[in-house]
This record gives structure tokens, C-alpha cells and sequence, in this order.
């Protein structure tokens, strides 16, 4: 099938130009922001943003609560760096993301590691805490059962540290870096591994003496959270297994689940009746699938999706107990 025309395309160029100009806002703008929102979402729920800014003491015209929230939002992207995130926040609607319009110009690093700064001057460990207490109360998660680990963090570069909160150094390295420095993260995690502490520690330090430590605080831990001890399990790999550490569990009265080491004769052992089952609920790795293809268009103070969602996509949103209007709603 052809068409005829007696007017120069040219002319019928433009006049398509004006239409669609008039079908089109000026105002009109369009921002990827894929499962983003979705963590905000929980971001709100938690309370991030503002129990960061009633802790953290500042005077910034960025507020320390937003700071953390677009670095968490900029690691969730897929993006590795904690570095420039001005240039990832030009394209994006920090309205719909942060709460409120935010310039992108003040994530700058000098900005965001005075806000680094504050926070380590408050205490990392007091503001996690807190944080992790309000998920806890927030989402009914269950703390009687707490599992401790500890994953190793390769770095690149020289360090020059005057004071050292944890020694960058060699170590045994999970990620099979040996020829990289680290630092080891410790985390004691409830329910479906959701952190409740968590430091960072010298690159060299081994589970065992990480595991002793832990011991000697955790009562206090698990008290934030109304359990006494005796009425939570502590569970741990092998590395928990020494003379010490039961010792120590048995004076506080920690009941505990571990296994144990490989040069104990009972390990050969068989253990039945495990199976492996399938999470029930998507994982961050699905989500960060699932919902790439998400737009926002956004005309003067309204936002619509630029397409509809898949089938599959509200499926997931209703297993998070999220609603739709998270994607477009500030």
C-alpha cells in the first residue's frame, strides 16, 4: 500500500513538528527510576531520613537523613562507586525519590563526607540500632532466633590514616582477593538475615575472637528488642565452636545453634530431614530485575507511569504489602 501526497514532505514535516509540540508539554520530563521507589518506600517506613536527622547534629543545608537516603538509593541502582552522585541525581526526579526537591548540585563529595563525618561522630552503631529497631517494631520481625557472620570488604589503593578505626590490612579473604587489603564486616541478623548490629573490623581479625566479643554484649542487644536472655537462640557457624566462646554462652545463659568444625570426629555425621525450599517473597535481586523498565513522566506537579505495569510487576508489589502509588507518589 502506497499514499500520494501534492504537499512537499517538508511541509508535511513541520506540520507533524507543530502538532505533536501541542500534543506534547513543554514542561514534560521523563526519569528511569526502575524499583527505586520501592526502596524509599521502606525507607519511609523505617523512618531513615528523619530519625538520621534528630541523631546526627548539623547545620548543612543538606540534611545528614537525605544524604544517607540518596546513598543508599545510588548503591541500590547497581551503581559501585559512593562517588558523584551530583552527576546521578541530575537525571532523576529527587522529589518522587528523596520527599522533597533537592538541587543536585549539593551531593557533592565534599558534602556528603562532611555528612560521613557527623555520623561517625555520633556513633555508627547508635544509629544503626536504631534504625534497625524501628524495622523490627515496624514489620513484627521475629528476634528470637539471631544469626551472627562476617564477610570480608576487598580495597584498592594506599591508606594513610593518623587514626585508624579498623586496620586496613591482609587477611582471610571470602571473596578469594588474597593479594588485596580488607576490612571485615560483622553483622548479627533476625528473621530473613535483617541486620540488627553491625561494625566494621580489622581486616585480620578472625570469627572466633568476633564471635567472644559478641557474647559479652548481646544480652544488651537483644534487650532493645524485649528479649531476656535464655529466650533467643544465637546462631553461628563452626567458628563459634571453642572452649571460650561455650564458656562464655553457658555463664550468660545463650542458648545456641551451630555446627561443628571439620576436626571433630561427629562431623561426618549425617543430618537429615533438611530440605530446600523456595523464598516466598521476591528477593532484592528480583526486584532490581523485575522493575527496570519503570518511567515516570511528570507534567508541572503530576507523575503517571509511561507505560503500564507487567503482570508480574504488581504481583510483587502486593507480596511486599507496597502500593502501586509508591511509583509515581512523592
Amino acid at each position: 500500500m502506497c499514499f500520494i501526497f501534492d504537499t512537499p514532505f517538508h511541509i508535511i514535516n513541520a506540520s507533524m513538528s507543530r502538532r505533536m509540540k501541542q500534543l506534547i508539554p513543554d514542561n514534560l520530563t521523563f526519569t528511569e527510576v526502575g524499583h527505586l521507589p520501592i526502596v524509599k518506600q521502606f525507607a519511609k517506613q523505617i523512618n531513615l531520613v528523619d530519625t538520621i536527622n534528630s541523631m546526627v547534629a548539623s547545620q548543612m543545608q543538606l540534611p545528614p537523613g537525605q544524604a544517607v537516603l540518596a546513598m543508599v538509593l545510588d548503591t541500590l541502582s547497581g551503581r559501585t562507586p559512593l562517588y558523584r552522585l551530583k552527576e546521578f541525581f541530575h537525571e532523576k526526579d529527587t522529589e518522587l525519590l528523596l520527599g522533597s526537591e533537592v538541587a543536585p548540585e549539593l551531593f557533592c563529595d565534599y558534602n556528603l563526607g562532611r555528612v560521613l563525618d557527623k555520623i561517625f561522630d555520633t556513633g555508627t552503631q547508635a544509629i544503626f540500632s536504631q534504625l534497625s529497631q524501628n524495622a523490627v517494631q515496624r514489620f513484627g520481625i521475629d528476634s528470637r532466633k539471631v544469626h551472627f557472620d562476617t564477610t570480608s570488604i576487598s580495597v584498592y589503593g594506599d591508606y594513610t590514616l593518623t587514626e585508624e578505626p579498623f586496620k586496613i590490612t591482609y587477611g582471610h579473604s571470602k571473596d578469594h582477593r588474597p593479594d588485596l587489603k580488607q576490612f571485615l564486616i560483622s553483622m548479627l541478623c533476625v528473621d530473613r538475615n535483617i541486620p540488627i548490629v553491625g561494625a566494621a573490623k580489622d581486616g585480620n581479625a578472625s570469627d572466633k575472637t568476633l564471635n567472644n566479643e559478641l557474647l559479652s554484649n548481646i544480652s544488651k542487644h537483644m534487650a532493645r528488642h524485649g528479649l531476656k536472655p535464655g529466650a533467643f537462640v544465637y546462631v553461628a557457624d563452626s567458628a563459634f565452636v571453642t572452649k571460650d566462646n561455650l564458656e562464655k554462652a553457658e555463664s550468660a545463659n545463650t542458648r545456641f545453634l551451630s555446627r561443628l568444625p571439620a576436626t571433630c570426629n561427629q562431623c561426618s555425621q549425617a543430618v537429615t530431614g533438611w530440605t530446600d525450599k523456595p523464598t516466598d517473597k521476591p528477593t532484592s535481586f528480583m526486584l532490581t530485575t523485575r522493575f527496570l523498565s519503570i518511567l515516570v513522566l511528570k507534567a508541572e506537579n503530576q507523575r503517571r507511569l509511561a507505560r503500564p505495569l507487567r503482570p508480574v510487576q504488581p504481583e510483587y508489589l502486593r507480596a511486599l504489602n507496597v502500593d502501586p502509588m509508591v511509583l509515581i507518589s512523592p
